[in-house]
């Protein structure tokens, strides 16, 4: 809350608190000190008029009568001697003046207490005077008592008190202007770094997001900063050019069937042509149409997968048994290439009927482009730890080691020169089947022997457990 009112400026913004905690230790320091020092002065006050006070109760306690108060003044001043900042009063029982030193003024309260042995502390409001009251009895047969005041007068300390104050206080401002001072400089010193960060932004460029921000500093925190700008840059990097991949990909594919449908129709309309001939031109077309919708069929579905408040139908059902039916739609094509396929086992999932089946298809299609004739696709489906686990093998070539961490990304194909899958042509069918088990909060992934050929599997866990790779 406090932050609002601060300056916007993160500089400015430390200085200011770093010099608003300074001036409260300042602060809190001096009037400690400060307290202290008057303390020390009451403390020094107190003791020395417990002193005068004791030694002329034993005086006092040696007289027979008033008369030796009176009679010998100078005796009683030797108590006081070189202490000018002391002086004490003697009076009777009715309040007359018996005898008083330099220095002393009468203050009326001193006067009232009559508790004898039972010392009492004044202060006069308007001075910087102190008195010490008792009442003293004499050595007398008849009961005499007199009252000893004792004045102590503490001016010149509390005005020492308070040139050290103004010395203190001077010094706290001076001290004050030197934490802003340094602590400007530090800040400034400090966030310097974020400044080649700033700089660096302001030059960033597709073109050089494969440039890593150096080393900033030994800081712990300005270098978790630092990796993780270059972590951002590195992902920023490595997005565009998969986005440039794609976007090259994706114009070629394009470019195919448009070239084809616009090369069927100058052909058409170079001459004259009965009805027939237009309608097996029309017809021609379609194929390439179907393709054209295919792949924008799929861009939008990726699109759509990302939505957070996309919702799923989910059902429970057989995960074989779906396969076995997804298998059906692939018999006659398989049938060209001399496939088998071979669907086997069972387990119970939770899932979006829809999406699953196109999974099992983007899969299957997969293998049938790839898999070498007069060899068998094996379809399994297991249950193993709670989860159900769905396999997808054959015996291909496989898929070279540099290539099978990458191969479900987005846009991404592991050979460019290939575009003989069913699937997809642009590295958007496994995309498919990773966002469609994201979706599920289930896992995918693949094995690939170059020599024995590739699985592909499907890892359901009911609630969206934590997930891992079958073994």
């Amino acid at each position: 809350m406090m932050l609002r009112y601060l300056p916007g400026s993160l500089r400015v913004r430390l200085t200011v608190l770093i010099v608003c905690y300074a001036s409260i230790a300042f602060a809190t320091s001096g009037f400690a000190v400060y307290e202290a020092m008057l303390s020390r002065v009451e403390a020094n006050a107190a003791d020395q008029m417990k002193d005068v006070m004791s030694a002329l109760e034993v005086h006092l306690s040696e007289l027979k009568s008033t008369a030796g108060i009176t009679g010998d003044p100078d005796t009683w001043k030797e108590h006081v001697h070189g202490r000018e900042y002391l002086a004490f009063a003697i009076f009777d029982m009715a309040g007359r003046d018996l005898l008083a030193t330099r220095g002393f003024r009468n203050y009326s309260p001193v006067l009232d207490p009559q508790t004898p042995h039972n010392p009492v502390t004044l202060s006069a409001p308007t001075t910087a005077l102190r008195y010490l009251v008792t009442i003293v009895p004499l050595d007398g047969r008849d009961g005499t008592a007199v009252r000893v005041v004792v004045q102590y007068d503490d001016s010149e300390e509390r005005e020492l008190v308070r040139s050290n104050t103004e010395i203190i206080f001077i010094t706290e401002v001076v001290g004050i202007l030197l934490a802003a001072i340094s602590a400007y400089g530090v800040t400034t010193l400090g966030l310097s770094p974020l400044r080649r960060i700033v700089t660096r932004a302001d030059e960033m460029s597709i073109n050089r997001l494969g440039q890593p921000l150096p080393k900033l500093a030994n800081s712990d925190e300005l270098s978790e900063l630092g990796q993780a700008f270059n972590g951002m840059l590195a992902r920023l990097d490595d997005s565009f050019t998969r986005l440039s991949e794609f976007s090259s990909n994706l114009a070629h594919d394009l470019r195919t069937p448009l070239t084809n449908l616009r090369a069927a129709a100058q052909v058409a309309l170079a001459q004259s042509r009965a009805a027939p001939e237009y309608r097996e031109v029309i017809e021609s077309s379609i194929d390439e149409y179907e393709r054209l919708s295919r792949m924008i069929d799929d861009m939008l579905f990726l699109a759509r997968a990302e939505r957070a408040d996309l919702s799923l139908s989910i059902h429970e059902f057989d995960a074989a048994a779906e396969a076995r039916r997804v298998t059906g739609f692939y018999e006659s094509l398989a049938q060209a290439a001399d496939l088998t396929i071979d669907v086997r086992g069972q387990g119970i999932i939770h899932a979006d009927l829809l999406l699953y089946q196109r999974a099992v298809s983007n899969l299957l299609a997969n293998a049938i482009a790839y898999a070498p004739r007069n060899s068998t696709i094996d379809i399994e489906c297991w249950e193993q730890r709670g989860a159900v686990v769905v396999l997808f093998s054959d015996r291909g070539p496989g898929i070279a080691p540099p290539h099978v961490d990458r191969i479900f990304e987005r846009f991404y194909r592991a050979d460019p020169t290939r575009d003989n899958a069913v699937s997809s042509n642009v590295g958007l069918g496994l995309a498919i089947v990773k966002s469609i088990m994201d979706l599920h909060h289930g896992s995918c992934g693949v094995r690939s022997d170059p020599a024995v050929g590739t699985t592909f599997w499907l890892r359901f866990v009911p609630g969206g457990k934590t997930v891992g790779s079958p073994t």
